[in-house]
């Protein structure tokens, strides 16, 4: 991240504080239970190192960074209807979102319509708030079908993408 990236970034809405939104799995954010002690995405041992906060970390020298997350693995597990989940987004996304960041697919059971169902989730989140750029991360557990699919959407669209690959660098940012 460089400054020059940070304040393009922020302030797309009208401010000069880069607000970003997470929609992710257990591996964005994850309440405590039996087997997981602590309010973080379950890759990272400690809050400041689960990505989210990775992320967020990256901007903060530059510019005031505000990042919430959101565990969205209803629409993400969904095997009939993905669309059924999407007016949830309606009290998450905001106008004034500066970046959504969508971490999903390494829950997936029925990947038959995920591209499409994908394009129709970053529409109905771009619709709520226009002027977020779209960030897709790739799967931490990585399968080729769906980092495709991920890449299509992304190209189909104009956005970024990140990939994960070997010991979990990121790509193509």
């Amino acid at each position: 991240t460089n400054p020059a990236a940070a304040a393009a970034l922020a302030g797309r809405s009208g401010d000069d504080k880069l607000d970003i939104l997470v929609l992710g799995n257990s591996l964005s954010i994850h309440g405590i239970q039996y087997n997981w002690w602590g309010e973080w995405g379950m890759a990272a041992t400690t809050q400041d190192q689960d990505y989210v906060h990775v992320v967020q970390n990256a901007f903060s020298p530059y510019v005031e960074t505000s990042c919430r997350a959101f565990n969205y693995w209803q629409w993400e597990i969904e095997q009939s209807d993905r669309s059924i989940w999407l007016s949830t987004l309606n009290s998450l996304v905001r106008p004034t979102d500066d970046m959504i960041v969508i971490q999903l697919g390494d829950n997936v059971v029925d990947y038959s319509t995920w591209e499409r169902d994908m394009n129709i989730m970053i529409n109905y989140c771009r619709n709520l708030a226009p002027y977020a750029k779209i960030v897709l991360v790739g799967n931490f557990w990585y399968r080729e079908s769906v980092e495709q699919a991920k890449r299509n959407v992304a190209l189909a669209q104009q956005f970024f993408c990140a990939f994960l690959v070997d010991d979990n660098a990121a790509v193509h940012l």
